[in-house]
């Protein structure tokens, strides 16, 4: 009798056991804030350009919250809205609803976009 009630406890602990699949980790999708900005090869960071953020959804969405002026309020516009593609590991492509196109290259825990222009802005970005 006591080795039916060990086996029958040990089938339901198998079959009970916690064994749930962790979600997946897309490593982009997160809140970045921005530590610099270069215009013509030059930084110029400021107090107002590193309370911006960018934030990647697993929806393949994304908002960028764009401060400026003298008190460093939230732009007029509000949020930068758009979806965004990999197009190859580390390698981005933003669309904007404007129909701007800016491309993105993420390595580590950084990332750097770039205005689709002659004369690019790149913004970098960190966790």
């Amino acid at each position: 009798m006591k080795k039916i009630i060990l086996f029958i406890v040990s089938i339901l602990f198998i079959c009970c056991s916690d064994e749930t699949e962790d979600p997946i980790n897309y490593p982009l999708i997160n809140t970045w804030k921005q530590v610099d900005v270069i215009r013509n090869g030059v930084s110029r960071v400021n107090e107002c350009n590193t309370q911006n953020s960018i934030t990647f959804k697993d929806d393949n969405s994304w908002s960028w919250l764009n401060h400026n002026g003298e008190n460093c309020e939230l732009d007029t516009r509000g949020a930068y809205i758009g979806t965004w593609e990999e197009k190859s590991e580390g390698n981005y492509v933003l669309i904007s609803s404007p129909n701007e196109n800016f491309v993105m290259k993420k390595e580590n825990n950084k990332i750097e976009i770039q205005e689709v222009d002659e004369n690019p802005n790149t913004w970098i970005f960190k966790k």
